[in-house]
């Protein structure tokens, strides 16, 4: 019997639907559609910075929260990208993310927003 084939990025958008219906958010279509075109153009490297809605404050925004927790058990994706996103508990929900994450080798953190508090994670 041959195994299921998962979906692509490793079936992040799914989970990441989850996780946005567990914050009780709207997913964001921007970011859904992004991933999967960077399937293609970038694989397994994942570019927030490039993301659509990223930045606070627009039409378009989304809550990180979901999407670093679908990160968390991901094995598609093996280098994210956190370039000049102003979101001040980036950093935190980063954390949270590679203690699991066993997947992701590098992280490209440049001009990160945050405050001093979110760098200071408890285990």
């Amino acid at each position: 019997m041959m195994p299921a084939e998962l979906p692509p990025a490793g079936a992040f958008c799914e989970v990441y639907r989850a996780w946005c219906n567990y914050y009780l958010v709207k997913p964001s279509e921007e970011l859904i559609h992004f991933v999967l075109d960077s399937v293609v153009e970038t694989p397994r490297y994942l570019d927030l910075a490039e993301c659509p809605g990223v930045e606070p404050g627009t039409s378009i925004s989304f809550d990180l929260a979901p999407v670093f927790s679908s990160l968390r058990f991901n094995q598609y994706f093996q280098t994210v990208c956190l370039s000049d996103i102003p979101a001040p508990n980036a950093m935190q929900l980063l954390a949270g993310c590679m203690k699991t994450n066993c997947t992701i080798t590098r992280l490209v953190l440049t001009n990160l927003q945050s405050t001093y508090a979110s760098y200071h994670v408890t285990p």
